[in-house]
């Protein structure tokens, strides 16, 4: 299978965690995904009993049948943007891109290791786009200072990794990107 699994989030620990970049999404996995991140909802497949419980949380009925039904719900703003994102790069070609919960295992110079959160990931033979996505649901100013300090704090620990992980023959050229909306 194509798609690569990590536990845990923003853990710090000494020793190995995992994989170094995960999940990544490779191959006809990409295609499922995309038809996944393209819709503007969220659906679930559940029980009759359960529906009702879950109307309560925003989840309206998408489709009844006999024993089960779908519901849906809108994805957050957030998860709308970086679904466009990544959908982006998908139509652009790139052949390996991250999958739902990217996380990046890096490892400070104590030896301690951590895992960061990336929103999207694209990689191809000769770059490597690392995507910081904000929204929110009404338009508004607001400082992006502390993204920016953090980004550039760690820039320096993530690119170690993805060299790491995809091996010392490949040197990419690696792009930071901070996308936002409203």
């Amino acid at each position: 299978m194509s798609i690569k699994g990590c536990a845990g989030m923003g853990k710090e620990t000494k020793g190995e965690i995992g994989p170094v970049l995960s999940p990544l999404i490779e191959g006809d996995d990409r295609r499922k995904a995309f038809h996944r991140r393209r819709d503007l909802f969220e659906y679930k497949k559940v029980s009759k009993e359960d529906e009702k419980k879950l109307a309560t949380d925003g989840w309206e009925l998408h489709k009844a049948l006999q024993t089960y039904s779908w519901i849906k719900k809108k994805k957050f703003p957030d998860t709308i943007l970086e679904d466009r994102i990544w959908c982006l790069f998908y139509r652009m070609g790139y052949p390996v891109l991250s999958g739902q919960k990217f996380q990046i295992q890096t490892r400070a110079q104590d030896g301690s290791t951590s895992l960061r959160r990336v929103n999207v990931l694209a990689k191809d033979d000769e770059t490597v786009i690392v995507v910081e996505c904000r929204a929110r649901e009404t338009r508004g100013k607001k400082s992006f200072t502390n993204e920016i300090e953090e980004l550039d704090q760690s820039q320096k620990a993530i690119s170690r990794s993805i060299r790491s992980h995809f091996g010392k023959g490949y040197d990419p050229k690696i792009i930071w990107i901070i996308v936002t909306c409203h």
